[in-house]
């Protein structure tokens, strides 16, 4: 039987007592079974830690470490997990998610196959359907690609799967000492998929499948002020592609691009829900702020000349015709 490298799972989880059974009991029917799984509750208020205790008393792989009080984001339970594994490669997996039985056997296959330092997998809902998330595009599955090169990919919507995968720790730590961890905010975690692709070498695609399930549950689905985190997330992406790739280049265009829209999902859902007072007026100092950060002789060409026309208006005019607008859309769509 052929050998395989030990492997780290590394589990963040919050209030996933509904399924954090099925995320384990995955891992525990791979077909490698050269692995540890490191599971941190991140001050979970269901029986998350309960289950996962009982998993790790059961089984000497597997250990759960505890935060105090929920960070808000996946980012800092997994960097805690990854820093406390004990093994060369990491294979991040959510609670709420789970893996096929020959997933970790066919990503540590692709790494030695193409030599690359990050393997990722293809999402998959996880529903009956098996729809892909992000159908690659099928010459990204043969060989391996510059991780910095990839970056892009992630900008102004993703075009690559990000979750998941089998991961070299180093890659991990080099990222973590060289852009911080401080971060907090719900949508830190997409931020690390990216500053991680800029400071990798080579990057390979598998089609060992990830199945991805939306948690209700999760912090980032309630109504409230978590909901604008992505605006702070595109925020932190501008820097970001500014500092490393430059201000003319493709990359802070898509960013600046991903900024833009991102002003209009959120007056939309101001328009869209209730909020509290005080959950509306932080939304809109956040939009504020990203709207003097638009670049508009560059991003012009780029977007709709009526959108940005729209935003030169300001953020309340914007916000009330984006209202009128849709609501006499979905009266005409209604007729119809």
């Amino acid at each position: 039987m052929k050998q395989f490298p030990a492997v780290s799972f590394v589990m963040p989880a919050f209030n996933t007592e509904k399924f954090i059974d099925e995320s384990i009991g995955s891992i525990m029917r791979q077909t490698v079974d050269n692995w540890e799984l490191v599971i941190v509750n991140d001050g979970s208020t269901d029986r998350t830690a309960e289950i996962a205790q009982h998993y790790a008393d059961t089984d000497t792989r597997i250990t759960l470490h505890s935060l105090p009080a929920p960070t808000g984001s996946a980012y800092q339970p997994r960097r805690h997990a990854i820093l406390n594994t004990a093994n060369r490669l990491v294979a991040p997996l959510d609670a709420d998610d789970w893996i096929e039985p020959d997933y970790l056997e066919k990503l540590l296959l692709k790494m030695e196959e193409t030599g690359a330092d990050i393997v990722y997998p293809t999402m998959h809902y996880g529903d009956e359907s098996e729809r892909t998330i992000t159908p690659l595009d099928k010459e990204l599955y043969a060989g391996s690609h510059k991780g910095k090169e990839c970056v892009k990919l992630t900008l102004n919507g993703w075009r690559i799967n990000c979750n998941g995968g089998v991961i070299r720790k180093e890659c991990y730590t080099d990222t973590f000492s060289t852009f911080g961890s401080s971060l907090t905010y719900s949508c830190a975690d997409e931020l690390l998929s990216r500053q991680l692709l800029f400071m990798t070498p080579t990057v390979a695609f598998s089609p060992a499948k990830y199945f991805y399930r939306p948690n209700c549950d999760s912090i980032t689905r309630k109504k409230s002020a978590k909901l604008f985190d992505f605006i702070l997330n595109n925020r932190t992406l501008l820097q970001f592609t500014r500092d490393n790739f430059g201000e003319n280049s493709e990359e802070y265009i898509l960013a600046q691009q991903q900024n833009f829209h991102g002003i209009f999902n959120a007056l939309r859902l101001l328009n869209k829900y209730k909020f509290s007072t005080r959950d509306k007026d932080y939304a809109l100092t956040l939009i504020e702020k990203s709207r003097k950060l638009v670049d508009e002789p560059l991003l012009s060409p780029h977007v709709s000349p009526r959108y940005m026309a729209l935003l030169r208006r300001g953020v309340p005019q914007t916000k009330m015709a984006l209202m009128i607008a849709d609501s006499f859309r979905n009266l005409i769509n209604k007729r119809i």
